[in-house]
């Protein structure tokens, strides 16, 4: 049985830059004490298994992001997202939440 690290939530953004240039990060919350971020190749770092899908990266162990478990960020987690997000959208043409998904099926 492969072991993975599962966060209690996450979310998935799309930045759109100039010149069609397009980034996705995920957002992530494990408990109500840790939140981050990481920037995320979707054709190569992201697997689909049943229902869920696999992050694969720099980790020590792959990242299970079950799909119950997309957008549900806690209170404290959401106002820092938001916060994030807001800043984002300064540096971006566009910023949008996306289902995970959705991203898949058109890569």
């Amino acid at each position: 049985m492969e072991a993975f690290i599962t966060p209690h939530g996450w979310q998935m953004v799309r930045f759109k830059g100039s010149k069609k240039h397009i980034q996705y990060h995920i957002f992530t919350s494990f408990n109500d004490s840790v939140y981050w971020s990481k920037r995320v190749n979707i054709e190569t770092d992201i697997s689909k298994i049943a229902d869920d899908f696999i992050w694969t990266g720099d980790f020590n162990l792959p990242v299970k992001l079950e799909k119950l478990r997309e957008g549900n960020i806690r209170n404290l987690q959401k106002i820092s997202l938001e916060h994030d997000i807001a800043k984002y959208r300064q540096q971006w043409c566009q910023v949008d939440k996306v289902k995970m998904a959705d991203v898949i099926a058109d890569t």
